[in-house]
């Protein structure tokens, strides 16, 4: 018997198949090997801070305390090099690489553990913002022409920011990146908030939030993103009452 399946990316194969192979497995063997093909053609960015243990009383604190998973059996050695261990983590939730829940400034807003999963991987738009200087913040006017050097934002776009020496933004340029639709925002510097709010508004914050926007601080590696869009996944664990945690964040090009 001969089944044509149509693939996507690749067109239609035709296959000749026995009794014993079913069209579900066929399919099966088919993703598989379209997957292999796809993977070897693309290639995987890590944008995510290593983040490397802190002494206790450190802001930004992580600290790592191994101990025995269990009791050990007396008089058991075990051979070199091996042991079996848990730790204790102790941390600050916006450590590294972090992502930003509404509940961070909203307290009826979103936790971790609320933020949509589709919210969270998608296609993402570059926006490179590397040589922008600007008093109060990136402009509107920068923040339009990184959009349309990179082809405009989508609805639904996951927005990458690539910042230089103004490492925040003004509240109009993200006022306007949340009226273009996007669904979560993620800069390299260490905050968008505005440098001399000496009022602790948590003005620009609560523009993405109140629009139930996350919000990614500290990413990495944007310089090595050769295109202006690609996929990106960005996966926190859904903790409950969190507003905040370190997570890891890949774009595939």
């Amino acid at each position: 018997m001969v089944k044509t399946i149509r693939l996507p990316e690749t067109g239609s194969l035709i296959v000749a198949s026995g009794d014993f192979m079913s069209e579900t497995t066929i399919g099966l063997i088919f993703s598989m090997l379209l997957a292999a093909t796809v993977a070897a053609e693309q290639r995987v960015i890590d944008l995510t801070r290593v983040i490397e243990p802190t002494g206790p009383d450190a802001e930004r604190k992580f600290v790592v305390r191994i101990r025995d998973a269990l009791e050990e059996i007396p008089g058991k050695v075990r051979p070199e090099g091996e042991w079996y261990v848990m730790s204790d983590v102790e941390l600050m939730s916006h450590v590294g690489t972090h992502i930003e829940a509404p509940f961070h400034c909203l307290k009826n807003g979103s936790d971790l553990a609320r933020i949509p999963i589709e919210q969270l991987v998608g296609d993402a738009v570059i926006l490179n913002l590397s040589s922008a200087r600007a008093e109060g913040g990136v402009t509107l006017k920068q923040v339009q022409e990184a959009a349309r050097a990179a082809g405009g934002i989508r609805k639904g776009d996951i927005v990458f920011c690539r910042m230089g020496p103004t490492s925040y933004f003004s509240t109009a340029a993200l006022k306007w990146l949340v009226e273009q639709g996007m669904k979560l925002m993620g800069v390299d510097s260490s905050g968008v908030e505005l440098a001399d709010d000496t009022t602790h508004a948590n003005i620009n914050h609560l523009v993405l939030f109140r629009a139930g926007i996350p919000l990614i601080e500290n990413l990495t590696n944007l310089d090595r993103i050769s295109r202006p869009r690609v996929k990106a996944y960005a996966l926190p664990i859904p903790a409950r009452g969190l507003d905040a945690f370190p997570l890891r964040v890949v774009a595939v090009e």
